[in-house]
């Protein structure tokens, strides 16, 4: 049985991001920046990833980057969001100038 989670990408950096079930706008753990959520898309009761885990991953991705280990926050973005290398890759060359 398959879980119905929603995904949306951030505007600002591409990144994967879960939106909170009823909001309407959150922060991108990758970029912080505020993503608005469109009514029809804030999906209230669907299945949400722990908003903690969303957050260590974040921060796990840009220590990474920041320690110079392109390669392994897009490996590691590959197999915690399931992203394709080409958006990974993205992710991180956007993250790394931010």
């Amino acid at each position: 049985m398959s879980e119905d989670i929603e995904v949306l990408n951030c505007p600002a950096c591409g990144a994967a991001v879960h939106p909170p079930a009823g909001q309407s706008e959150f922060e991108c753990p990758y970029c912080h920046n505020t993503v608005r959520v469109a009514p029809a898309a804030q999906g209230a009761g669907r299945s949400r990833p722990d908003p903690a885990r969303e957050k260590e991953q974040a921060d796990q991705v840009m220590a990474l980057i920041h320690a110079g280990k392109q390669e392994e926050a897009i490996q590691f973005l590959m197999q915690t969001n399931g992203v394709s290398r080409a958006d990974a890759e993205e992710l991180v060359e956007a993250l790394a100038d931010t």
